[in-house]
């Protein structure tokens, strides 16, 4: 019917503009690869027709997407593994295997200053596309990126853009995702008035977000309703099948942040995060965190047998303080802007060279360096303390107390020390 409108055909078509990974696949577009332009009229569509248009399959858009493409041992691939739909509560992780790996130590540990345009237009070749993206990921690894830059760079990182990619690709494939997007909100605000419920749910939780930050203060602020927008157009349209869950403007916030209010682009990366991170929020996220607390206390248990002998005599060896780290990847123990670094260093983690697929810490392996570190700086404290709930209140408001560089060169050194097998066993090494 002309002017309906195909939404499986537009998500078919997204979906192999994603998978494009590699610069042969790239070249498909000269070549017969559909562009939005040839659904013709059918991105005009009626209100009732969009009402009354299918809806989507039970199984999530994620999942979907996920399981057409193919896992790597490079961080892009984890982040479009497809998870299991579910994990049985009686299944175990393993303890970290330990190995010792071919690499190279980078020496002496310090942040190196923030990557540049100037470096990284050494990246790049005459199309544009990046000559050496393993280089160039270490480099953020070590140093993390100038704000200008991180509307491109978390991109890459996230999977938005393909490493191949050249400039022309670049700029169509976010000239499609704003179209897309587009049609998504316009879609969601048609569904607004039959989910109530969550729409209920989602503004509480967005105008407490960040409030205090003159980015999201104020009344009527603009990156509030894009915050908004976002929300809607991803659990109204793409999740309808889940509920919201608490928490997810945290993540919001700190797209918005990095992109400088740019809405369209913070959707996608807030798409492809939840790709990785989606599994301690919805199917199965129970049994996921425990397997993430559980490769925590094994790496606590082996670093320094001391603070978890403290923390079992206080009966916090659950270590359920860091329930909130890890869900939020440490947004709230450090200011926005020191956030967003952290973001960057988890996502550009080295794993081609140095981390076997069979050392395996789960869908957010980095994290538990860091977390790891900060109970190194603080473990004085943890091991002074007299209970539980002390333990647990004086490590959830660490914020204004952490050096962010501090943090992150000490988790750099514990990663190395554990993918080169330099755990100790018998002794603390803190």
């Amino acid at each position: 019917m002309a002017g309906r409108c195909d939404f499986k055909a537009l998500w078919e078509f997204h979906i192999r503009l994603l998978r494009r990974n590699s610069a042969d696949c790239l070249c498909q577009t000269s070549r017969g690869l559909p562009s939005l332009s040839s659904f013709g009229s059918s991105l005009s569509f009626s209100e009732q027709e969009v009402v009354n248009s299918k809806p989507w399959p039970s199984r999530s858009i994620l999942t979907a997407v996920g399981s057409t493409l193919q896992y790597g041992s490079s961080l892009v691939g984890r982040l479009f593994r497809r998870q299991p739909s579910q994990v049985t509560e009686e299944s175990q992780p393993p303890k970290p295997s330990l190995r010792i790996l071919k690499t190279k130590y980078r020496g002496p540990l310090r942040r190196t200053n923030p990557l540049n345009f100037s470096l990284f237009a050494s990246f790049l070749d005459e199309l544009g596309t990046i000559k050496n993206s393993r280089k160039l990921k270490f480099f953020i690894f070590a140093g993390g990126i100038e704000p200008e830059l991180r509307i491109t760079l978390w991109q890459y990182l996230l999977g938005i853009f393909p490493w191949p990619s050249t400039q022309v690709e670049r700029e169509q494939i976010e000239k499609d995702n704003l179209s897309l997007y587009e049609t998504l909100r316009y879609r969601a605000q048609l569904l607004i008035l039959e989910n109530k419920e969550k729409v209920d749910v989602i503004e509480k939780d967005v105008i407490r977000c960040d409030r205090c930050n003159e980015f999201f203060a104020g009344e009527n602020n603009v990156n509030v309703d894009k915050a908004r927008k976002i929300l809607l157009t991803y659990f109204l349209v793409l999740r309808q099948d889940v509920s919201y869950t608490q928490g997810l403007t945290d993540y919001v916030s700190i797209m918005l942040l990095a992109t400088k209010g740019d809405e369209a682009t913070s959707f996608w990366l807030f798409f492809f995060l939840l790709k990785f991170m989606g599994v301690f929020f919805f199917e199965s996220s129970e049994n996921q965190m425990n397997r993430q607390f559980n490769y925590l206390i094994q790496l606590i248990k082996d670093y320094d047998p001391e603070v978890f002998d403290s923390l079992q005599k206080k009966g916090a060896q659950d270590i359920i303080f860091v329930y909130r780290w890890l869900l939020l990847n440490f947004k709230r123990e450090f200011t926005l802007y020191e956030a967003l670094i952290i973001f960057e260093v988890i996502w550009s983690m080295p794993t081609e060279d140095y981390v076997s697929s069979k050392l395996d810490l789960g869908p957010n392996p980095y994290s538990l360096f860091i977390a790891l570190a900060i109970v190194k700086i603080h473990r004085d404290a943890i091991i002074e303390l007299d209970s539980s709930i002390e333990v647990i209140m004086y490590m959830n408001n660490l914020l204004g107390s952490l050096d962010v560089n501090d943090v992150l060169c000490q988790s750099e050194e514990l990663f190395w020390n554990y993918v080169r097998g330099e755990i100790p066993e018998k002794r603390a090494i803190f």
